[in-house]
């Protein structure tokens, strides 16, 4: 995903969520761009995207609200008060429900996040809801009415791997505030939501990646868009002699796809380079922690790109060693890591 949508909710309509009946800006920029001339109100990590903060800039903590690597946010529970008669009726806690999907084929069991939880609680007018999404879809955004504080969380809208929408009412906490959006881009759902807390919920801010059809990309680009680190030829990972390093990548939706997995690296300057080859062993590592794939490499012909055959067969987040086979010197220039062909 070389682009990033922003989502910017501008004089929204005081009915429902319902298609056309909210003023949105939907404006793709490239990186590089959106921080110059949007400030950043989303940002593309990896394979995840940060969307903008709602509420306000107050707060003492934070509060990850977390599903983890392979699970996305299906529900939440909420809880609404005023802590004396004449304060704001606000949002006092929330958590939300979490479950695993093998690209688009639900996990049967949810768990729970965190709870973020105002450090002033109330009992005054008193409102709680909790909701879930349908077992094929998730949370792809929050209506919400936000000023200096989390007012009110009005709805959760949850979509399918194809995009079907399913709108499930929460009605927790006052009537304050203006109304306002957390948003997944188009083909995203919810992943992660960060809390600033303080005596209340003072703000919230999302992080999502793809889901369903949207998440059906070429392992190419899965590899290459989560990559953990990204070696360069300018900064190569140096593995010293006897020692291995690791390379993460996550496979979002693609399973069951035969594919190769490489390196291009030679031994460093003072262990040779040309006139020492490298010699190491590759290892692909499954997200259940198994080593699937291996193969070792000695004396490889210089400028070529060694790999290993796999099968990636579950989605996760999948592992790369590579272990120098040298015992006394030439440390082992790892300059670049591929995949998907």
């Amino acid at each position: 995903m070389s682009a990033m949508t922003v989502f910017n909710h501008l004089q929204p309509m005081p009915s429902g969520p319902i298609a056309g009946q909210r003023c949105t800006w939907r404006v793709a920029f490239h990186a590089t761009l959106v921080a110059v001339l949007v400030g950043l109100p989303a940002v593309l990590v990896g394979a995840h995207t940060t969307i903008h903060r709602v509420g306000g800039e107050g707060g003492t903590a934070t509060v990850v609200m977390d599903c983890g690597p392979d699970a996305f946010m299906v529900g939440l529970s909420a809880h609404g008060a005023r802590d004396n008669p004449i304060a704001p009726n606000l949002v006092r806690k929330l958590r939300f429900a979490c479950r695993t999907f093998s690209g688009a084929t639900p996990g049967s069991s949810t768990s729970q996040t965190r709870e973020a939880a105002a450090g002033v609680q109330g009992s005054l007018n008193a409102s709680q809801s909790s909701v879930q999404c349908p077992q094929d879809r998730v949370i792809h955004s929050l209506e919400i009415y936000a000023g200096l504080f989390i007012d009110r969380i009005a709805k959760v809208e949850c979509r399918g791997p194809s995009s079907q929408q399913t709108w499930l009412n929460v009605n927790v906490g006052g009537d304050g505030g203006s109304r306002q959006f957390l948003e997944c881009p188009n083909g995203e759902g919810l992943v992660k939501v960060e809390a600033r807390i303080g005596s209340s919920i003072d703000s919230l801010k999302g992080n999502c990646r793809p889901f369903g059809e949207a998440a059906q990309q070429p392992l190419t680009v899965q590899i290459d868009s989560t990559l953990i680190p990204r070696p360069t030829g300018a900064k190569p990972e140096k593995i010293l002699p006897a020692k291995a390093a690791v390379f993460s990548f996550r496979i979002a939706g693609t399973v069951n796809r035969n594919t190769s997995i490489g390196i291009f690296g030679e031994t460093d300057l003072l262990g040779g380079a040309a006139t020492n080859p490298p010699e190491f062993k590759l290892e692909v590592i499954n997200p259940a922690g198994s080593v699937v794939a291996s193969r070792t490499v000695r004396k490889p012909p210089a400028g070529t790109v060694q790999s290993v055959s796999v099968t990636i067969n579950a989605a996760g987040t999948w592992k790369l060693r590579v272990t120098n086979l040298k015992k006394s010197y030439g440390a082992l220039d790892v300059k670049s890591v591929s995949g998907g062909a």
